[in-house]
């Protein structure tokens, strides 16, 4: 965030075609672009405030003239608290487009960004990061803007600019503003369009915070967030196809389910309490509806009914069977215990038993039903949140009547970085900005351990080399073979002797299923661990 009161944005001729275009509004809607990450027509807006958006609905008015008295005064009308702000578009912005325009003289035209005349009324939307700053009043005002912090809030999204001069200068009237814009033709966007597309941009955000630290996985999920085919195994179709502009339905149990899972939280109302039941009801009901085979039907239900017993309190949850149950299933129950993505994203694996692709899709389907404006911070970044809006604003361009079209800059990409210690730093980077970065640690010695082969090779030795430092005296046994051989008790020492003739041969075994539950529970010195991470790692 930065402010710069001494800035002098505007010649002295008032109005002149060098202006950059201002989008003007009050410091309420000015909130709903900072969740959201780009700017919208009022259709989108949670709460809105009477503007210059509701005059011509489905568009943007972009002004290049000084803030006349007449504009402040139409965009607190609803408020007095209601203080106006002006954001001040880029003037470097690459994008095309001609869209309905008034000139200085007062004729209407087409125009694009680098025209010279008074006012611009493209439809869709605008990413925020289009913003150069964002102008205030007086510094008691943009004070009073950044005194309040917000979960899903921003501030520093942009910058802030106290311009007295910009406000209350004579300019283009409220009266001339609306003949011009009232006369356009209506944009075919609706409040469902801009609906969707925030709810589609909860699940891309969510999901890209739920993705592991595993380079195929990352680079699967950065293609799904792009609209792209992720091409790989990584996610199963019925995941991929609901995040997906133009995703092949997938036919399967899970398939159907997940749909009409995302089907149904799409259409929550995210202001009323979360009622997990009832939302299954209607879940239930939408499935009713669809063509299933009697498998993939018998298997739903069989899958739904524990979950209506774990919701009602009739059983305990308890961690998820691997071998068993719908991943849909598993995803749709972590949303219904936990319907924040932030808390989804979290919630400790060893507590629900649950895979990555299960959390992935249970980050999706908190996704859709929290939206993307209404997401904590803490699972977004700037990065992340000009990528969704940048994808957003090429979204509606191909919808619009009258869009400005964004330049295409680029795919995302997941770059490795591996460090001294041994770990992998991925980032996820899209035109020059960090979406993601998380940190891969090389497995310790118990992981290693635990998925190396103990019955034979370097797996059998390390293990052997842990029972011994340790003690795990239960999780080995030495096996003698020989043709004969006597056994000796000694009652004092309490102890036993065995004479084996001639060279009988000796092998220890390993109980795998021991070693490995101890594995789990007990600690490793870290001079033992470093000494197996060795032996498990040199070459044969």
């Amino acid at each position: 965030m930065s402010t710069d009161g001494d800035a002098t944005l505007f010649p002295a001729v008032a109005g002149a075609d060098g202006d950059p275009f201002l989008l003007v509004t009050n410091r309420y809607n000015l909130l709903e672009f900072l969740s959201a990450g780009y700017l919208m027509p009022y259709q989108g807006f949670s709460k809105y405030y009477a503007d210059l958006l509701a005059i011509a609905p489905g568009r943007l008015p972009l002004m290049r003239r000084p803030v006349d008295p007449s504009v402040v005064d139409a965009v607190m009308a609803e408020d007095a608290t209601a203080f106006p702000v002006a954001l001040e578009l880029r003037q470097d912005l690459d994008a095309s487009g001609n869209v309905p325009a008034l000139d200085s003289d007062g004729s209407v035209t087409d125009a694009g960004l680098a025209d010279p005349v008074s006012v611009l009324a493209p439809d869709g939307v605008i990413p925020l990061a289009w913003v150069r700053t964002v102008h205030f009043r007086t510094q008691q005002e943009l004070d009073e803007h950044l005194a309040r912090e917000y979960e899903n809030i921003r501030a520093d999204a942009v910058s802030y600019s106290v311009t007295p001069q910009l406000f209350g200068a004579t300019g283009i009237d409220l009266v001339a503003l609306t003949s011009f814009l009232t006369a356009l033709p209506p944009s075919p966007l609706t409040a469902g369009d801009l609906e969707d597309l925030d709810r589609l941009a909860g699940a891309r955000g969510a999901i890209l915070a739920a993705a592991p630290a595993i380079p195929g996985a990352l680079r699967a999920v950065t293609a799904l967030i792009a609209d792209d085919p992720p091409g790989t195994e990584e996610f199963p179709r019925w995941l991929s196809a609901a995040l997906l502009s133009n995703g092949k339905p997938d036919t399967s149990a899970d398939g159907h389910l997940f749909a009409t899972a995302v089907e149904v939280l799409r259409q929550e109302d995210r202001s009323a309490a979360w009622r997990p039941l009832a939302v299954l009801d209607r879940i239930e009901q939408a499935l009713s509806t669809r063509k299933l085979a009697k498998k993939a039907a018998t298997e739903i239900e069989k899958n739904l009914r524990p979950i209506r017993s774990i919701l009602r309190n009739e059983r305990d949850f308890k961690a998820f069977d691997a071998a068993s149950g719908l991943s849909a299933a598993k995803a749709l129950l972590l949303v219904f215990l936990r319907p924040d993505a932030e808390r989804v994203v979290s919630w400790d694996r060893s507590e629900t038993g649950a895979t990555t692709v299960e959390y992935a899709g249970a980050a999706a389907l908190a996704g859709f039903l929290r939206g993307h404006k209404r997401a904590s911070l803490e699972l977004r970044t700037v990065g992340a949140d000009q990528f969704l809006a940048h994808k957003a604003a090429v979204a509606f361009s191909r919808v619009a009547a009258d869009p400005l079209v964004p330049a295409e800059i680029g795919a995302a990409d997941v770059v490795e970085e591996a460090g001294i210690s041994g770990a992998l730093t991925l980032r996820v980077r899209w035109g020059g900005q960090l979406m993601l970065e998380k940190v891969c640690q090389p497995p310790s010695a118990a992981e290693r351990l635990a998925a190396a082969d103990l019955s034979s090779g370097k797996g059998r030795r390390a293990a052997i080399k842990v029972c011994r430092h340790l003690g795990w005296n239960d999780c080995a046994r030495t096996v003698i073979t020989a043709e004969r051989f006597a056994v000796a008790h000694d009652a004092q020492t309490k102890s036993m002797r065995v004479v084996v003739e001639g060279l009988p041969e000796l092998a220890v075994e390993v109980d795998e299923a021991r070693f490995r539950e101890r594995l789990s529970t007990d600690l490793m010195p870290a001079e033992l661990a470093a000494e197996v991470v060795s032996m498990l790692t040199a070459s044969e």
